[in-house]
């Protein structure tokens, strides 16, 4: 009985080293895996601020574009006046200068025929 006892200890302590080897060995692996994962979230949090950052940018970016958007669009207004001003004073200055080309024409016909005139006495 005393043999068997002991034979029966052997396996127990057997069976109990056994299974502390597995539970080592759980334990590192799990302490592999933490690490694992610890490493992809360190990288994913990096990953993530950046692109935060590369939005922010973007976001500023956007804001400037804009704000020249509206700057340029109100210069073309401004531009598209003034060349509204000139078309209108251009069409005065064509109608002044026909009318002016008119009277020329009259006073030169008018001087044509006083020199005809003249011509005749």
């Amino acid at each position: 009985e005393a043999q068997t006892s002991k034979s029966e200890l052997l396996v127990a302590q057997s069976e109990v080293k056994k299974l502390t080897a597995e539970r080592d060995s759980l334990r590192h692996d799990l302490s592999n895996l933490q690490e694992t994962l610890e490493a992809e979230r360190q990288f994913w949090e990096a990953e993530l601020s950046e692109k935060v950052m590369e939005i922010a940018t973007l976001q500023e970016t956007l804001i400037t574009a804009r704000t020249k958007i509206s700057q340029l669009e109100h210069q073309v207004a401004e531009v598209q006046q003034m060349c509204d001003t000139q078309t209108q004073e251009l069409t005065q200055m064509s109608l002044q200068l026909n009318q002016t080309t008119e009277q020329l024409v009259t006073a030169t016909r008018q001087i044509s025929d006083v020199q005809a005139d003249l011509s005749t006495w």
